[in-house]
């Protein structure tokens, strides 16, 4: 989180395209994996900023048009001056309400009284996220249920 919040402060104290950067790299210290695709965090994304199916089809497009952009900008293309202002609008927005998730989701877990040294993994919280709500949903419902030392139960085998 402190990274990120770094990068963000960053992204505006930057100019042009380089805000751009920024924003995209506090996207990816909150919901980015370096062993995982663009896929992942465009798919985190989308399931952080949005509820409906729609929703989450046109923040997946938008974080793929930021990669573009990116991707032009680091490697030196030409890119129009309309075209970035939108873009950096929307990468702006995209970290910000990220960031206020994030924050969000510590909060609840700080109100819940979990101690620092029972905090999830960040990780562990993309894994969930990666799991979609539905199916988060479900293991809640498995979870509930399961026996305390669960899988390796005294008396099983």
């Amino acid at each position: 989180m402190d990274r990120a919040a770094g990068y963000l402060v960053k992204a505006f104290f930057s100019e042009g395209l380089e805000q751009l950067l920024w924003h995209i790299a506090t996207l990816e210290a909150l919901a980015g994996q370096p062993d995982r695709a663009i896929a992942s965090l465009r798919e985190r994304v989308s399931l952080i900023c949005q509820q409906t199916n729609d929703g989450k089809k046109s923040v997946m497009k938008k974080v793929n048009h930021l990669y573009d952009l990116r991707s032009g900008f680091v490697h030196g293309s030409k890119i129009s001056e309309d075209e970035s202002a939108e873009r950096l609008f929307e990468g702006r927005s995209l970290a910000r309400r990220t960031v206020v998730w994030f924050l969000h989701y510590l909060a609840h877990v700080r109100a819940q009284s979990v101690g620092i040294e029972n905090l999830p993994e960040q990780k562990d919280l993309l894994r969930l996220l990666d799991l979609g709500q539905g199916d988060v949903l479900k293991a809640k419902e498995v979870l509930q249920n399961l026996p305390i030392d669960f899988p390796l139960v005294s008396g099983w085998s």
